[in-house]
């Protein structure tokens, strides 16, 4: 979510690497961010990457990994997750599990941390931030569930609890990260800019925006995935 990650981004001994997916889905260049945003990679590094077909993935994160430490940081990776579990395919064709932190422990010791939001207040959020290009309400429960039931053993903070007490939050976060907690993060974050939003297209402007009603929440209660997604996320309802 963008507004945790800003506040994240916003530490000064962080260095965010903002919804990477080790497939390259949603297009997102790791090694680009590292370049433009943290001045960690040279185009000398570019230039002998581009020269080798094929580069690992573990490799090119081991190579931005032992720069954010050189110069004193932590690097914190963002995974944009729903490819593995949000996408109008079978389930067959999606991976189901936590692509990315399983392909990093292949290599790296990893902290993992999941940041949730009940499901209602997700997708109501999506549809109107993504319009037409938002998962049907299927899909998205369908990934939720299937999401949530990965959720065994790794820690996560709700979203909502970070909107109630944002120090908390980001203080519990970091820690399960094995972070530098920074308290000068609220005097910073407004003008943090090294961050990749929300990859859809926007809901057009003027257009009215999807409210919580009965009628929606009997949808979701019709289908038996939202009760297996509340019930593994530990949201008591609706």
């Amino acid at each position: 979510m963008p507004l945790v990650s800003k506040c994240l981004g916003a530490m000064k001994d962080i260095v965010l690497l903002s919804r990477i997916h080790p497939s390259g889905a949603n297009g997102v260049n790791p090694l680009q961010q590292a370049q433009e945003w943290f001045g960690l990679i040279s185009d000398d590094d570019l230039e002998r990457l581009r020269k080798q077909e094929g580069w690992p993935y573990n490799e090119i994160i081991q190579m931005i990994l032992e720069r954010a430490e050189r110069a004193g940081k932590k690097l914190i990776i963002t995974d944009w997750s729903n490819p593995d579990f949000v996408a109008d395919k079978p389930v067959s064709e999606l991976a189901g599990v936590f692509l990315h932190s399983a392909v990093l422990e292949t290599q790296f010791d990893v902290s993992a941390a999941a940041l949730i939001r009940h499901p209602i207040d997700q997708w109501i959020g999506l549809q109107n931030a993504e319009g037409g290009s938002a998962p049907k309400m299927d899909i998205f429960l369908r990934g939720c569930a299937r999401f949530a039931a990965n959720l065994d053993g790794i820690n996560f903070i709700r979203f909502e609890d970070f909107l109630s007490d944002p120090w908390t939050a980001l203080q519990k976060l970091c820690e399960i990260l094995n972070a530098p907690f920074d308290a000068d993060w609220e005097n910073n974050w407004r003008e943090y800019r090294t961050i990749t939003g929300e990859p859809a297209a926007r809901k057009p402007e003027g257009a009215e925006g999807l409210t919580f009603d009965d009628d929606l929440l009997a949808k979701f209660k019709a289908d038996p995935n939202y009760a297996a997604a509340i019930q593994d996320l530990g949201y008591d309802g609706p």
